[in-house]
């Protein structure tokens, strides 16, 4: 097999690793260790042959691998930035105030229906109390007219 063909099956298969891979926080550990297999199955043919321009492949392999490699690491560098995180912060924050607020305002609604149930008894209380109120102030008249009924019959004896 040629080495691009090599390479090219070997890279399938990285990938297919990477993807398979169960945790991102174990993905740029496999990329590091793919990537030093495939620096070896460059150098040992190249080197190997002792070819002049195998140097000046290498080098410009290697400088278009730091490229992409330091693109890579730019874009996980802004995927976990600290502004991001911030924001996830201040989003969870919100979230929680807004529940809380929820919960106060839920605990407040009920607080106010007890009260309103509290001063509707009290308002059936004296409603009682103004009735029983009342029937004593007739008792009370009526009793004043037979005391003053009485003492007119005293009186007229």
């Amino acid at each position: 097999m040629d080495l691009l063909q090599k390479l090219c099956c070997f890279f399938i298969l990285a990938k297919i690793v990477l993807q398979m891979c169960p945790s991102e926080k174990y993905e740029k550990y496999l990329q590091v260790l793919v990537t030093w297999m495939l620096y070896a199955m460059i150098l040992l043919p190249l080197l190997g042959k002792g070819r002049t321009d195998s140097l000046q492949n290498w080098q410009q392999f290697r400088k278009e691998y730091e490229k992409s490699f330091t693109e890579r690491m730019t874009d996980i560098d802004r995927m976990l930035s600290v502004p991001e995180e911030e924001q996830l912060k201040e989003d969870l924050t919100d979230s929680v105030l807004q529940k809380v607020e929820e919960t106060q305002n839920t605990e407040q609604e009920k607080q106010n229906a007890e009260q309103e149930k509290q001063n509707a008894e009290q308002e059936k209380q004296n409603a009682e109390q103004e009735k029983q109120n009342a029937a004593q102030e007739k008792q009370d008249a009526e009793q004043k007219k037979q005391n003053t009924e009485q003492e007119q019959e005293t009186e007229g004896e």
